[in-house]
């Protein structure tokens, strides 16, 4: 009779083990994460200290990753956003530097693969179907007719 309870005993235990380690090491990850993020919020508002309230307003939110706020500024002013740029550019297969194989067309699939890493330039995935690639190009802003400009830094196949 011993023995026939010495089993379930042994894996309930174990099982009661695995789960209690379980809950410790979730709530130690917690609490860990629960630190980290009150002390970034703590870097954060003692930034209030060295930025005037007025400005650090104008800073918030920063809508294009990887443009500074002055760049962001210059989008504003033109009403140019992100979208418009990098649907100017989509329109514009013509601008990718290799041919299709086996029938495609290379072609940017979507904005959505697009970035801004710097101003003035944006990173865009193309493709045919078949064999993709990345363009680097550099935007510019025609005053006269109000459209954008395009001049390819570099292409690479992947």
């Amino acid at each position: 009779m011993k023995n026939k309870l010495a089993l379930p005993v042994i894996i309930l235990s174990i099982a009661t083990l695995i789960l209690t380690f379980y809950t410790l090491s979730s709530h130690f990850r917690t609490n860990t994460l629960l630190r980290e993020t009150n002390r970034l919020r703590n870097a954060v508002d003692t930034l209030g200290v060295y930025c005037p309230p007025e400005l650090k307003q104008d800073l918030l939110p920063l809508p294009y990753p990887g443009l500074s706020h002055v760049e962001q500024k210059k989008f504003q002013e033109l009403g140019v956003t992100k979208e418009i740029l990098f649907s100017d550019l989509r329109n514009k297969p013509e601008l990718i530097p290799y041919e299709g194989v086996l029938g495609g067309r290379m072609h940017f699939p979507s904005t959505d693969m697009m970035w801004l890493p710097v101003d003035p330039w944006v990173l865009a995935y193309f493709e045919d179907g078949h064999i993709m690639g990345y363009l680097l190009a550099e935007y510019t802003f025609d005053t006269d007719g109000g459209g954008i400009s395009w001049e390819v830094l570099h292409s690479q196949l992947k």
